[in-house]
């Protein structure tokens, strides 16, 4: 009878699902159930490769349900064979949920700017790989471009579509500063306003242990400032309003409209010296030394100023209010 050696390498085997809503429990988390009749499957398949005759599941000892497992995320599991007997094998697995949808939304940009639907990939394999050389770490995970676009379709765009109209579960973090309603959303503007409520009676001294902290937090106030401010302008140049502000046209700096034929009508009345350097000085220059109104009367028609469009300003009750139309601008 001829023997036959293995190394327990040699049965290893690797599984990798990924969970959708199908999945889920009443709690909203993957059901515990479907988990267990993953791990029977790649019991099933490492000690079938191993042995090389057909399997079933005898008994199972001992499963730790160690943290919950969301929707989304990549399940992967590992299985190797710990023990051999005459009748029967132990077999060892290990379940490892990797949520990297970052790397995912990337893959399926990726098929959208090809313009590739997983229907024309149907046995395609998308791998996406991390490295990090600081760690000596390399981790691909692999999934077919149908189960990239199922998971985009079911997972992402739902959630998407309720955030851009305040929908939906939040929770404020750093991922705020990729979101588009950041500006608009009350859990983001919960966790910034934070800072607000410090406490800061007592001491009358801030602790410098406490100032890194402060400054933290600060940055991302301003960031999130940016963001609210971004968005009022949005709203108001969609027609909406915002209470306390308004459009209002932004000017630029006067500057020469033809500088040539500005520095030949101002050389009749000043030295050479006084308005040029190497070339023509800048209207606010000549405007200090000369004055506003006779430089104007003098270059009438050679002094221009730069509209750049509208912007949003405190509505103080003296400026002229504007509001942006799809083709043209309307004074109120």
């Amino acid at each position: 009878m001829d023997t036959t050696y293995k190394t327990v390498k040699s049965s290893y085997i690797t599984i990798s699902e990924l969970m959708l809503p199908s999945h889920t429990n009443f709690s909203g988390k993957i059901h515990g159930g479907y988990i267990l009749s993953l791990l029977d499957q790649i019991a099933f398949a490492c000690a079938s490769k191993f042995s090389g005759n057909y399997c079933v599941t005898a008994s199972v000892d001992t499963v730790n349900f160690l943290s919950p497992i969301e929707v989304g995320e990549l399940v992967t599991m590992k299985a190797s064979v710990n023990y051999v007997g005459r009748s029967s094998m132990i077999i060892g697995i290990r379940v490892e949920a990797e949520n990297n949808s970052q790397l995912m939304l990337y893959a399926h940009g990726l098929l959208l700017q090809n313009k590739t639907h997983s229907t024309g990939l149907p046995n395609t394999k998308i791998k996406m790989t991390i490295i990090q050389p600081r760690l000596d770490h390399i981790s691909t995970h692999a999934l077919h471009a149908d189960e990239l676009v199922t998971w985009f379709d079911q997972v992402v765009k739902p959630a998407v579509d309720l955030a851009l109209v305040g929908a939906g579960a939040q929770k404020a973090g750093k991922h705020c500063k990729f979101c588009k309603v950041q500006g608009r959303c009350a859990a983001a503007a919960n966790e910034n306003l934070a800072i607000a409520k410090y406490d800061f009676a007592e001491p009358k001294l801030i602790d410098p242990a406490k100032l890194g902290q402060i400054l933290d937090e600060a940055k991302k106030y301003k960031d999130w400032i940016v963001s609210v401010e971004t968005e009022a302008e949005h709203q108001l140049r969609a027609g909406a309003a915002v209470t306390g502000y308004m459009l209002t046209r932004s000017l630029g700096n006067r500057t020469w409209l033809d500088p040539e034929e500005a520095k030949k009508v101002l050389e009749i009345y000043y030295p050479k010296e006084q308005i040029t350097k190497s070339e023509l000085r800048s209207v606010p220059q000549l405007e200090k030394q000369i004055g506003k109104k006779e430089l104007e009367t003098m270059c009438s028609g050679l002094i221009t100023r730069p509209d750049n469009g509208l912007k949003m300003v405190k509505d103080d009750g003296k400026k002229k209010k504007y509001t942006a139309g799809e083709e043209f601008l309307t004074v109120i």
